[in-house]
């Protein structure tokens, strides 16, 4: 009996020894979280300029993209970012800005309790927006297509009415100055005399400014690119303003180019000359004709810099043109001295710098044939470069193709480039661009340059590059 009490004990004592079972908990999530949302698909937009919201979904992502896509009539314009939260109150901006057309992508980093898009759009009635959001939680990758070109380039004036006067607000700037250039252009008329253009700096976003671009008076002359390098400031807030010089029939369209990090700033104008009199070279006058050979020491009161003008030796005025030997300046060379190589410039107008280049938007909305560049007398075309971005139509891609040929339309054409197509991915961007630093192609004397387009309701917009002579 008693043996028999011990091993119910034993086995009591077994039991209590034995695991129990605990409650599950939760260890968190195991691969990165994504998440992929359409915000936003109207063709009511209304372009009232007050700013709209659209919270994402949030599954703690750090890694925040913005797809958009907008049709715009003439004189609106959009602006398209990211922002983030820590309370869901308070939100900061946390991308660029998106302002390209007809479509684009801004991308924001870091973990935040509420991400949302933000959208304005500016000039009157409605237009077609679509908002798509995708979020994960790996490492951002290096900026590249469209998210990188909605980052330096920015279309600031759409098709506006040049007898009004148009400002926007880039805020933030893509790389914290406002180092770039701005490219204007005329539509459909001559622009009013006395217009001008400004670009300036507003510290904290309120006040008058500091001029990148002084007020700069605008050109007149229809469908003439003018461009404007814009001083590099430590700028978050850049205005651009637009003033009229009267009444005109005519629009505008700009595009604000920024410089990306590293690339060397604009430069605006040339550097500036002086008057150098250098009357004594080691100390001793110089008469005016002076017999060089061996080393020479030149000892100059004050700097003189590389860029100087130099007009007088030993008081006598230096001029230009063939003199007899008596009235030169002799110059000995060393009897080892190395040939000198001289290139002589090149023909190619596109690689000529002192060959003014032109450019021509590509705006087309339609399958047509449809003339960039007309015929001017017997001059040819010549093509430097172009960059064309393609909307993606659902069924059938559409496609671009440059061709030359004479008259209005192109008669008689000769295809220059093969067929370029888009996707068949409707709402994406195919971009396709050319610029070789050479002539690209070029048309046959007394023609011009026309794009042959197809597709169901299409969409071609860039730019092309040229010289014709």
């Amino acid at each position: 009996m008693k043996r028999l009490g011990f091993y119910f004990l034993a086995a009591l004592l077994l039991m209590g020894c034995a695991a129990r079972r605990s409650a599950a908990q939760f260890i968190g999530y195991t691969s990165p979280q994504t998440v992929s949302q359409t915000l936003l698909n109207t063709s009511s937009f209304a372009c009232d300029s007050t700013l709209h919201f659209y919270p994402t979904q949030n599954l703690g992502q750090t890694v925040h993209s913005l797809f958009y896509t907008v049709t715009l009539a003439s004189g609106q314009t959009a602006q398209f970012y990211l922002q983030g939260s820590i309370d869901g109150t308070n939100y900061q901006t946390i991308s660029d800005v998106g302002i390209a057309v007809p479509s684009g992508a801004v991308i924001g980093a870091g973990y935040y309790p509420a991400v949302r898009a933000a959208v304005v759009c500016f000039g009157g009635s409605t237009a077609t927006i679509q908002l798509n959001y995708a979020g994960t939680s790996v490492t951002a990758a290096v900026s590249a297509g469209v998210v990188d070109e909605g980052a330096f380039q920015k279309f600031i004036f759409n098709a506006a009415a040049a007898n009004n006067s148009q400002g926007i607000a880039i805020t933030p700037t893509p790389y914290g100055n406002t180092s770039g250039v701005i490219y204007f252009v005329f539509k459909g008329a001559a622009g009013p005399a006395g217009s001008t253009i400004s670009v300036a700096c507003v510290p904290g976003g309120t006040g008058g400014g500091i001029g990148a671009l002084p007020v700069t008076t605008l050109a007149t002359t229809q469908d003439a690119e003018q461009s404007f390098p814009i001083a590099a400031l430590p700028c978050e807030y850049a205005n651009v303003t637009y003033t009229p010089g009267g009444a005109s029939a005519a629009t505008i369209n700009a595009w604000y180019y920024f410089s990306k990090p590293g690339a060397l700033p604009p430069s605006s104008s040339s550097a500036p000359s002086s008057n150098v009199n250098i009357s004594s070279i080691g100390g001793n006058p110089i008469t005016t004709t002076v017999p060089v050979s061996g080393s020479v020491t030149a000892t100059v009161s004050g700097s003189v810099n590389a860029t100087d003008n130099l007009t007088q030796v030993a008081g006598s005025a230096i001029s230009l043109g063939q003199k007899a030997m008596a009235n030169s300046l002799p110059v000995v060379l060393a009897s080892d001295e190395s040939p000198i190589s001289v290139t002589p410039p090149s023909t190619d107008p596109c690689q000529a710098p002192g060959v003014a280049k032109n450019s021509v938007a590509i705006n087309i909305g339609s399958a047509t044939t449809t003339s960039l560049v007309g015929v001017s007398g017997s001059t040819s075309v010549y093509v430097c470069g172009f960059t064309v971005n393609i909307l993606g139509l659902a069924t059938t891609a559409g496609t671009i193709q440059f061709e030359f040929g004479s008259g209005a339309s192109c008669t008689g054409p000769t295809a220059l480039t093969g067929t370029m197509a888009g996707t068949t991915t409707a709402g994406t961007q195919s971009t396709i661009s050319y610029a070789p630093g050479h002539t690209a192609f070029k048309g046959a004397a007394s023609s011009g340059i026309c794009a042959v387009t197809t597709g169901a309701s299409p969409s071609f917009q860039g730019v092309l590059t040229y010289v014709q002579q």
